[in-house]
């Protein structure tokens, strides 16, 4: 828990400062963080190397190696990256990823603990989304949530799109262990939960989060919830329904509401920009011209060009790709990308094998499709679990270490 704190405090940030690209502009707020990363790693290597004669401690590492595989070929990108140190920065940080899934497959070894782990992080996301909040109405100018532009910049605490992003994780993560496990903690802090962290969704502006969040809720109350409570509420949603027609035949209210989503969801672009997908569009043609430049190795990691950055808008910006896929192929090229699809097809295999085989798994088998379908959805429109160090960076890593503690054995 600690080393896993000491992660989360490393991933904020100073509001307004850019981070350094080279080693020659590191300042003391990058070293502070790289302190706080070295320290949670040195604590995850402790646990890891005490616990490496365990039969238990070779399952986990042969289900997760893959994923250091391609943290390794990510460090030795390194070496042809226009931007070596700052490549190697963040190959680093896939490594320390990596370390954290292991130790957490090798410490959650039955439902206490994994009550625990669950526990801690939604906790550690609920306290974010409160600080937040509490910078948003008291302290504005740290604590607004502008979008300057689809770069990472903000003037703010934490970028828009990521405060969103941990609200939704801790909705995700204690509506599917109140529907799994139904643990005391989650019926007491669920209501709580949904009111903070949708709130802070909605004030963020995040289309992203809140299609994400309601998709993945809504399917995960289909399969999961209780079955007289879904009929019943179908009932009383078609009563509704039945009555507003007859109440509102010309749809005035309906069309009102329409009109108000439409405006809250596009966010003050015009409907060209909304299905852009906020330039997006024209981000990922320049990078899959750039990963064509390069396609076996790519560029080094985190980089979308030869260059380290793209053209866009008549300004050379150091952009992500805004695409898992696409920042993976670029950085790393087809080598990085078969690596990655070899590490998540080994845990995903386990978990096809939990659904059909062994009904005392299937419960961890469900909680980690459904993170890995979040992740998926993430990467659709950004880096998702290789964003960087942010504080959702160890819900991935810690439901793959899950998995691997519980479905390997």
């Amino acid at each position: 828990m600690i080393a896993c704190c000491l992660i989360i405090f490393s991933s904020f940030e100073i509001p307004g400062r850019v981070g350094p690209r080279g080693l020659t502009a590191i300042d003391w707020f990058t070293f502070f963080n790289l302190a706080l990363r070295f320290c949670s790693l040195v604590l995850l290597g402790i646990i890891f190397l005490k616990a490496k004669k365990t039969l238990h401690f070779h399952r986990v590492v042969w289900t997760i190696y893959p994923f250091g595989v391609f943290a390794l070929w990510a460090i030795f990108s390194a070496f042809w990256s226009p931007m070596k140190s700052y490549s190697l920065a963040h190959a680093g940080e896939v490594l320390l990823l990596v370390v954290l899934a292991m130790v957490a497959g090798i410490v959650c070894m039955n439902t206490r603990s994994l009550s625990h782990m669950l526990y801690f992080l939604f906790v550690a996301y609920t306290l974010i989304s409160v600080v937040i909040l509490a910078s948003y109405y008291f302290f504005h100018n740290i604590g607004n949530l502008i979008r300057s532009d689809i770069a990472r910049s903000t003037t703010g605490l934490m970028h828009p799109a990521t405060a969103a992003c941990i609200a939704s994780a801790g909705v995700i993560i204690i509506i599917t262990c109140r529907l799994l496990w139904n643990w005391s903690w989650t019926r007491k802090l669920l209501f709580p939960a949904i009111i903070i962290e949708g709130w802070l969704m909605y004030l963020a502006h995040s289309r992203v989060a809140i299609i994400i969040t309601f998709f993945l809720t809504l399917g995960m109350i289909l399969l999961l919830g209780n079955r007289l409570i879904i009929a019943l509420s179908m009932i009383l949603l078609s009563i509704f329904i039945s009555i507003y027609i007859c109440s509102d035949p010309s749809f005035e209210l309906s069309d009102r509401i329409y009109k108000g989503v439409s405006k809250y969801m596009l966010r003050g672009q015009t409907k060209e920009g909304f299905m852009s997908g906020s330039g997006r569009n024209e981000i990922w043609p320049l990078v899959w011209d750039s990963f064509l430049d390069s396609p076996l190795y790519g560029h080094g990691y985190f980089m979308t060009s030869k260059t380290g950055k793209i053209n866009l808008w008549g300004e050379y910006q150091d952009l992500t790709a805004h695409n898992l896929a696409l920042q993976v192929l670029v950085s790393t090229g087809l080598i990085g990308g078969i690596l990655l699809v070899w590490a998540l097809w080994r845990p995903i295999s386990q978990v096809r094998r939990a659904f059909y085989l062994n009904p005392y798994k299937k419960k961890v088998a469900i909680f980690f499709s459904i993170i890995i379908l979040w992740s998926l959805g993430w990467s659709l429109v950004g880096n998702s679990f290789l964003s960087g160090i942010t504080p959702t960076s160890l819900l991935f890593p810690i439901a793959l270490g899950i998995a691997a503690g519980w479905l390997s054995r």
